[in-house]
This record gives structure tokens, sequence and C-alpha cells, in this order.
């Protein structure tokens, strides 16, 4: 068994850290593998330039990923409810797990770029512009 000074968990990490091995410890119970394994890497709070831009190019491949998905819908229904919309492209997009907000920040979009619009009658629906 290793004995250590100070009991805690061994991190091998500093330099004064002293072990002694007690060769007269014997058990048929437990059995102890004397490999160092490397320590990990900190992770740091503050994100890279390369984890930025691999986090904006996830964002804008989701982005449009939920616009495929909308404009799909509404190929197929030509008008649909808010709720019934953000319901039916949450049930499609299996990919990954997307939120409301983003969805609907999606359709603002897509009705900005002249793919949808709004009805004048009744504001929670969506017509699709062909």
């Amino acid at each position: 068994m290793i004995s250590k000074q100070q009991i805690k968990k061994a991190t091998f990490d500093d330099e004064n850290e002293t072990f002694e091995l007690n060769l007269q410890f014997g058990s048929q119970q437990i059995r102890l593998n004397l490999i160092p394994v490397p320590a990990a890497k900190k992770k740091t709070t503050e994100e890279t330039e390369q984890e930025k831009d691999i986090q904006n190019q996830v964002d804008n491949d989701r982005a449009r990923y939920i616009d495929a998905a909308i404009v799909k819908i509404m190929k197929t229904r030509k008008t649909e409810t808010h709720r019934v919309l953000v319901e039916d492209v949450m049930a499609n997009i299996k990919l990954f797990k997307t939120q409301p907000p983003k969805i609907k920040q999606r359709i603002e979009a897509l009705i900005s770029e002249d793919y949808m619009k709004r009805d004048e009658k009744n504001k929670d629906t969506y017509i699709y512009i062909p």
C-alpha cells in the first residue's frame, strides 16, 4: 500500500509530494496498479479564437438547418400558426435540441428574407410565399 504524508487524493502534480511504498501490505481483495496517469489539461474559462470560430460555424449550420425545416413545413402546408409551426420544427429536428426562441428568431429572419409573411388578419399565422 502507498502511504502519503497528507491524506487527500494523489494528483502527482506537485513535485514536493512524497510517497512511500509499504511492501508489507498484502490483501487478496485489493489490487493496485502503479501506472501514473498524465494530468488532464486544466480548462480555462476564456474561449480561444478557434473555439469561438467553431461555435460560430455550429450556430450558422444550425440556423440553416432550422431554416430548411421551417421552409419544408411551410411549403407543404402554405399557412400555419406559430405554435403548431414551432412544435413541428422541434419534432422534425433530431440532430440537436433546439429552443423555441431560436426557432422564432429564424422565422423572423425568413420573414425578412421574403420566404414567408404574417397574415394581416391573424398575426399568429404565417403564410408561405412561393
